[in-house]
Parts: structure tokens; sequence; C-alpha cells
């Protein structure tokens, strides 16, 4: 009878397949082991939250979907906290003109390399041209389950500079 029940459970978890979206699940906790090249602005831990949403808003079942990432960053001074909404792009402009304007922009989408979050902000002084700075994280699970997150930081006028690092879960 036990043995009955166990298999029909079988049967449906394999002609349903499990409600989990195809996209890589960065949830848990994890410990900095590497930064390329060294840096003490890394943080030392992630704790990380990836929702999932399996039905519309009227309770319709849909394609489950990761719908937004929350990183909380610790370092050595304290705790930072985002919430990256998957799949939306947004942002802010300054809405009173003053003697500097503000510009920022914001998006998270799944790419082939895995989770890409790119934060622009331009800020430029009236009647001059733009100064912008971009930073872009690119989230990737290698085959042993290690977080390698690649952080690209592009200021004006500079090159560009890359930073590799690689969390294993605690």
């Amino acid at each position: 009878m036990r043995a009955a029940f166990w298999l029909c459970v079988a049967s449906l978890l394999i002609a349903h397949p499990a409600q989990r979206p195809n996209e890589s699940d960065f949830s848990g906790e994890w410990i900095l082991i590497k930064s390329t090249p060294p840096t003490a602005d890394a943080a030392r831990s992630l704790t990380v939250r990836q929702p999932i949403v399996r039905t519309s808003a009227s309770g319709a079942p849909m394609r489950p979907f990761f719908s937004h990432l929350v990183v909380e960053r610790h370092y050595a001074m304290g705790v930072q906290s985002q919430t990256f909404m998957i799949g939306v792009e947004g942002g802010t402009v300054s809405g009173v003109p003053s003697a500097t304007q503000v510009e920022t922009r914001e998006s998270a989408r799944w790419a082939d390399s895995g989770l890409v979050i790119v934060t622009s902000r331009w800020s430029w002084p009236a009647g001059e041209l733009r100064q912008d700075s971009e930073h872009k994280e690119v989230w990737q699970l290698d085959g042993q389950g290690i977080l390698v997150v690649t952080l690209t930081d592009q200021e004006a006028g500079e090159e560009s500079r890359t930073t590799m690092l690689t969390y294993r879960r605690r």
C-alpha cells in the first residue's frame, strides 16, 4: 500500500515537471573565497533571496519565474541591502531644474551567461555635457555550484575596471 502511494507520487512528479524556473537560483548564504584582483571592498558574505512566482495576479497557473533578487552584502563596516526586479528597467530623473541634473537607470535581466544587473548614473551641471558611470554585475553558477560575480565599473573618460568575486555556499 505504501509502495503504491510513493509510486503514484513519483509518476506525478515525472508527468508534471517541478515548478522551478529554468534560470539559476542564487538563493542562500555565500562566503567570499576569492577576489581577482584582490580588493578590500568586496562583500565578505552574501545573503540572497530569489522569490518564485507561479501564478498570475488572478491566481491562474503560469510558467514559474524569479520575480526579483534580494541581496544583503555583508561588509566589515555593516550590511547593504539591495533589491533588483528581474526583467524590469527603471530609474529616476531630476524633477526640478537645479544646478545639477541627475538621472539613474537600473535593470536586471537574464542573459546566456547568467543574471546581468546594470546600474547607471548620469549627473551634469546645467548647460554642460553629461558625466556618466556604469556598474555592471554578471551573476553565474559554475559547474560545482560556486557563485561567480563579475563586476565591471566604468567612469566617464576612464578605463573600465573588472573584479571577479568567487563565493561558496555556507
